[in-house]
């Protein structure tokens, strides 16, 4: 995904979200939310998303790292409780996401 971001192979970059995606579970989801962060993989992060908010009771209590990503400090030029607002308000209003 970093190769794929930085040489801007946006192909290569969706096929890499794709397969990752299919990874995420409570073990690695804040990890794979950072990294979608920092590699403008969209695709992956409201994957990520929607993972948080379909198993936030279970993440809340299962780990720190859930807790402390977003309650914590801000992540560059994103905060994580708003991106988690658009999320399940896209899928309240049933709206595809972008």
């Amino acid at each position: 995904m970093a190769a794929a971001s930085f040489f801007q192979l946006d192909g290569l970059l969706r096929f890499c979200e794709s397969r990752s995606s299919k990874l995420v579970d409570l073990d690695n989801v804040v990890s794979m939310y950072i990294h979608a962060k920092v590699y403008n993989a969209l695709y992956l992060l409201e994957y990520c998303q929607g993972f948080l908010l379909q198993n936030m009771v279970a993440l809340l209590t299962y780990d720190d790292s859930v807790r402390k990503l977003i309650f914590g400090k801000k992540l560059h030029n994103h905060d994580v409780l708003s991106g988690l607002l658009l999320t399940l308000q896209t899928r309240v209003r049933g709206e595809s996401p972008r």
